[in-house]
């Protein structure tokens, strides 16, 4: 047990009790929240997960079960608690949102011990540990299930930091924990790739000077190790798709223009969260732009009246280049992301501006006659925070009502739109959805958003425009190699007797999504159409094995006497 956990356990143990009694309070409502958005594509529809004996699988897939390629998300510990949700609950949303509140109680404490181990005293650190789990920046990773590499990275993270504070020349495991943590990290998300320097930054700031020659050469190391595994992501693989968002399709001089916004959004949404909404999509044009004039010379400003008003200029100062250097991944710089900024893009960075601020309410709190006054204030703050990230969670409830509420404020997000469009076909309205998928291709960029032409394209088919409809699945496979453009191409190849057509497409489709029983249903179908049944046979077993009796698969089977 750390020494001051030891000394105060009981006080700890309350703090404890109090951030998870509040955590609980302002997520248990998304308990009635549905899978939704990525879910479906991440979770029900990933065959991986609902095959625990296969789990060596998730090392070699994408998150979203595609054959694994560098250019694609690489969450194999995500996926593996998604797994473990799937064995537990039995694919029940409410299961998998427990898990993921839990995680994130796990995480609040461990901040609240991680303050600790650098010297804010409990009182102060409790304060600003319960700002931190209630803040609504977390929302994007405790209630959306697809966003749980987030507060899991996180978790790696903080672990690793606190192993790191306890290393030494004589307690080299403490490093070799961190580095463990860290690198268990990197098969999570990728953003917690500047750790190690962050970690340079705790060695510079609180480690005593007897421990740091030690700590340097631990960061260093591993700052090594974070490199390489930066520049091996960062050399573009096999897949032959682009990232699809603005700030990506601009040129580098205007993404760096567009930096300054993203820099002052951030610290917007860590001091007033709001309004909330999950795309953000924006480049900046413009030098003389408000956010470039004004936006970030108050936000330098701020930063520097925080270090000349505060003791501890060190740890001020580390504490503000924590936040600029752990954002370095989302600058969309390098490299380009499919949005210009998300509001759980910040978790990690806000860890450098919530220890500036643990030092400043330390700074008031001892000062004599300023305890109620401080408790007071961190009080309504996180009442207010607390009610923001609630109101909020009450949009997950209902998907229509989360994606037109974010339409309000990103009308330029193409997935929205889609998404919009998918729950219109659901319910029946079908001129919505095909409007919306409409829409969602015409504001994305260069119009290549795949996911919208396919689902435009089985609304056309269900109108019985057969040729628009194989254009729009085509279209899906060119933009995007979309799973089910292959699968609903083939299926009109396959009513026009062209089966030799539907094999080459799907065994295409085959190359990016192994795991795909309805990819490689109708390849079997499509082999057993054309006479090939050796290879039908193959094809239509395993998807026996992963799936049953899929689409009647035993007749096809027996129909070859298997």
């Amino acid at each position: 047990m750390l020494p001051f956990l030891r000394k105060k356990r009981i006080q700890y143990s309350l703090g404890f009790l109090a951030i998870i009694a509040a955590i609980w309070s302002i997520y248990a409502v998304t308990l009635d929240g549905p899978f939704l958005w990525d879910d479906e594509v991440m979770v029900q529809q990933n065959a991986i997960i609902q095959h625990p004996e296969e789990w060596a699988t998730l090392f070699t897939s994408s998150a979203f079960g595609e054959t694994f390629d560098k250019d694609k998300f690489y969450r194999p510990l995500q996926i593996l608690t998604y797994m473990s949700d799937a064995a537990l609950w039995d694919m029940e949303a409410s299961g998998f949102h427990i898990t993921s509140i839990l995680i994130h109680c796990i995480n609040s404490i461990l901040f609240f011990v991680f303050l600790g181990e650098i010297g804010i005293a409990i009182v102060p650190a409790f304060l600003v540990s319960l700002l931190f789990a209630v803040h609504p920046i977390h929302i994007e990773c405790a209630t959306y299930i697809s966003g749980r590499g987030d507060i899991l990275f996180l978790t790696f993270a903080l672990l690793s930091m606190i192993c790191f504070l306890k290393g030494s020349g004589k307690k080299v495991w403490f490093y070799i924990l961190s580095g463990l943590f860290f690198g268990l990290g990197l098969i999570t998300k990728e953003n917690i790739t500047p750790l190690p320097v962050l970690l340079g930054l705790l060695t510079l700031s609180v480690v005593p000077k007897e421990r740091q020659k030690a700590g340097y050469i631990a960061s260093g190391i591993l700052t090594a190790l974070a490199g390489a595994f930066s520049i091996w992501r960062l050399i573009p693989g096999g897949s032959t798709t682009k990232t699809l968002s603005l700030i990506a399709d601009a040129d580098f001089v205007h993404r760096i223009m567009t930096l300054p916004y993203i820099i002052v959004t951030y610290c917007r949404l860590l001091v007033w969260p709001n309004p909330l909404h999950m795309e953000y999509h924006f480049v900046e044009h413009s030098l003389t732009s408000p956010y470039i004039l004004f936006g970030l010379p108050v936000v330098i400003a701020v930063f520097v009246l925080a270090y000349l008003g505060l003791p501890k200029k060190r740890e001020i100062a580390c504490g503000i280049a924590w936040f600029f250097i752990a954002l370095a991944p989302v600058y969309n710089l390098f490299p380009k992301l499919p949005a210009t900024l998300r509001e759980h893009w910040v978790v990690l960075p806000s860890i450098g501006l919530f220890w500036v601020l643990a030092i400043g309410i330390q700074t008031v709190y001892e000062k004599k006659g300023f305890k109620l006054a401080i408790i007071t204030l961190v009080g309504l703050a996180s009442i207010a925070l607390g009610i923001t990230t609630y109101n909020r969670n009450l949009n997950w409830l209902d998907p229509m009502t989360l994606y037109a509420h974010d339409l309000q404020y990103e009308p330029l997000s193409f997935l929205l739109y889609n998404n919009v469009g998918v729950i219109a076909f659901r319910d029946g309205n079908m001129k919505l959805a095909e409007e919306s998928f409409q829409t969602s291709i015409n504001v994305s960029p260069r119009q290549s958003y795949g996911t919208a032409y396919n689902n435009l394209g089985v609304i056309v088919e269900n109108q019985g425009r057969i040729s628009d409809a194989q254009r729009h699945f085509e279209a899906s496979i060119k933009y995007s190699n979309y799973e089910f453009g292959y699968v609903n191409l083939a299926r009109i190849l396959i009513k026009k007797n062209e089966y030799k057509a539907a094999i080459k497409s799907l065994e295409e489709g085959k190359l990016h999504y192994q795991s795909s029983v309805q990819v490689r249903y109708f390849l079997g179908v499509s082999y057993y159409l054309d006479n090939n049944y050796v290879k039908a046979v193959q094809e239509l077993d395993w998807v026996k094995a992963h799936a049953g009796n899929y689409l009647a698969t035993d007749n096809l089977l027996r129909a070859m006497g298997k």
